[in-house]
């Protein structure tokens, strides 16, 4: 018994001097993103959260999206969206991109009925 009150304190101190691991930044793949028009983009506001205004350009707006993918260590991203630009978001990084159409949506369709696939 009379060992049991140092070894509690010497164990006590070794758990509180021993710090945790910083965590590894593990790599994202996302699977949902939507490349935009500049139609769609005119017709955003400003972004409720952070009151950041919408981009003024498809470029502006690829530009911030692998951005964003950068400080969130995204490193593989599914996109579809607006033809155009979705190839327009591909070429810009296409190794972090796959990009394909949105079926069903009048403004995105390719003319090619979903239950046909």
């Amino acid at each position: 018994m009379k060992f049991l009150k140092p070894l509690v304190i010497l164990f006590a101190a070794a758990a509180l001097s021993c710090s945790p691991a910083k965590p590894s930044r593990q790599p994202v793949i996302d699977v949902h993103m939507h490349s935009e028009s500049l139609e769609n983009l005119k017709n955003w506001g400003p972004n409720p959260v952070t009151g950041k205004k919408a981009p003024e350009s498809v470029e502006e707006h690829i530009k911030q999206t692998l951005a964003e993918m950068d400080r969130y260590n995204i490193v593989l991203d599914i996109a579809s969206g607006d033809l155009e630009t979705v190839e327009q978001l591909r070429q810009a990084a296409p190794d972090r991109i796959w990009a394909g159409p949105i079926f069903g949506a009048p403004s995105h369709d390719i003319g090619c009925p979903a239950d046909a696939l």
